[in-house]
C-alpha cells in the first residue's frame, strides 16, 4: 500500500473513532432522556438516536467494521420498533441496549479496530 493511502485510511479511522464516540454518547443521552420525558416527546428522541445509530452503522461500513455494522442495524431495528410503538420499553430492553452501546464503545475504542 502507497504511502497516501496509508495516511488516507489512518485519517478515516480516526474520523470513525471520533464520531462512533460521539453518535453512542447521543444515543446514550437520549436513552436518559427517553426514561425521563413524557410519551408525547419521547417520538422525536428516539427519532435522533434512530438517526445516530444509522449514521453509526455508515461510518462503520466504510471502515469495514461489520461486527459494529451488524450491531447498528439491530439498534435500528430496536428503535424503528419503538417509533411505530411496536415495541414498549422496558428495562430488559434497556439494559440490553445499554450493553450493546458498551461493546460498541468498547470495539470502537480498542487499538486494534482499524
Amino acid at each position: 500500500m502507497d504511502k497516501k493511502k496509508e495516511e488516507f485510511l489512518a485519517r478515516l479511522r480516526e474520523t470513525f473513532r471520533v464520531e462512533a464516540s460521539e453518535h453512542l454518547e447521543a444515543i446514550t443521552a437520549g436513552l436518559l432522556e427517553i426514561e425521563r420525558c413524557e410519551p408525547a416527546q419521547r417520538r422525536a428522541v428516539v427519532e435522533r438516536i434512530f438517526r445516530d445509530a444509522h449514521s453509526l452503522k455508515g461510518a462503520a461500513r466504510s471502515v469495514s467494521l461489520t461486527g459494529v455494522e451488524s450491531l447498528c442495524q439491530e439498534l435500528e431495528n430496536i428503535f424503528a420498533a419503538m417509533k411505530r410503538e411496536d415495541l414498549v420499553l422496558s428495562e430488559q430492553t434497556l439494559d440490553a441496549i445499554h450493553q450493546a452501546i458498551d461493546v460498541l464503545s468498547a470495539i470502537c475504542k480498542s487499538p486494534g479496530t482499524p
